[in-house]
C-alpha cells in the first residue's frame, strides 16, 4: 500500500484533476483518454490510481476507515495531501456505486470507457504475376477501452460492413428501450438518471 499511496501523492494537480474528473463523471468521462497525455498522466499510472481507489472503497466499510489505513502507510510529509485527495475521491458517486455494487454482488466485470472504429481498405491479390489487387475489401476494427479491476484494457473486434448495420440497430433499440423506461419511471413519480 505504501507504493500506491506514494503514486497518489506524486500526481501533479493537473494529473489529479484528470482522475477526479473521471470519478466525478461516474466513471464515464465525456473526453476519454485524450486528457491523459496532455496532463502527463501515463495510462498505467491512471489505471494503478483507479485500482487503488477502487480497492479502498470496496475493502473498507467506510471512507474514513479506508483513509485511516492509507494514512498509516503514508510518509508523514505526505499525509495531509493524501487525506485531502482521499476525502474527495472516496466520496465520489462512482466509487460509492462501485462499493455498493461490489457488496451487493451486482458489480459489472467491466465498465465502458471509450470506443473508436478504424476503417481500412485492404487489397486482395490474385495469383497473377503483375501483383495488381484482384479486389478491395473494406474492413473495420472496433476498439473498446474498458475499465476492469481498476485497469484500462483494450479489446479489438473485427467488423464487416454489415456488422455496422447490426450494431447501429442494437444501439438504436437500446435508446428506444431507455426512453420507454424513463417515461414509465416518470409516470410512477420517479426520477431517472443517465
Amino acid at each position: 500500500m505504501k507504493e500506491q499511496v506514494k503514486i497518489l501523492a506524486g500526481l501533479s494537480e493537473q494529473q489529479w484533476s484528470v482522475v477526479l474528473e473521471f470519478l466525478e463523471s461516474s466513471g464515464r468521462p465525456k473526453t476519454g483518454t485524450e486528457k491523459l497525455e496532455p496532463s502527463g498522466l501515463p495510462r498505467e499510472t491512471f489505471s494503478q490510481t483507479l485500482a487503488f481507489l477502487m480497492g479502498l472503497s470496496t475493502t473498507f466499510d467506510s471512507p474514513d476507515e479506508a483513509t485511516q489505513v492509507a494514512l498509516e502507510a503514508a510518509e508523514p510529509a505526505l499525509r495531509l495531501l493524501v487525506a485531502e485527495r482521499l476525502a474527495k475521491a472516496l466520496s465520489s458517486p462512482f466509487l460509492e456505486v462501485v462499493a455498493k455494487g461490489t457488496h451487493l454482488g451486482k458489480f459489472h466485470q467491466r465498465f465502458f470507457f471509450e470506443s473508436e472504429i478504424v476503417t481500412d481498405l485492404r487489397p486482395v491479390f490474385g495469383g497473377d504475376e503483375n501483383l495488381e489487387p484482384a479486389i478491395w475489401l473494406v474492413s473495420h476494427v472496433l476498439k473498446l477501452t474498458v475499465l476492469e479491476d481498476g485497469t484500462l484494457k483494450e479489446i479489438f473486434v473485427g467488423l464487416e460492413p454489415r456488422d455496422l448495420d447490426n450494431l447501429a440497430a442494437k444501439i438504436d433499440r437500446a435508446y428506444k428501450k431507455q426512453d420507454k423506461l424513463r417515461r414509465i419511471f416518470k409516470m410512477e413519480g420517479g426520477k431517472a438518471d443517465g
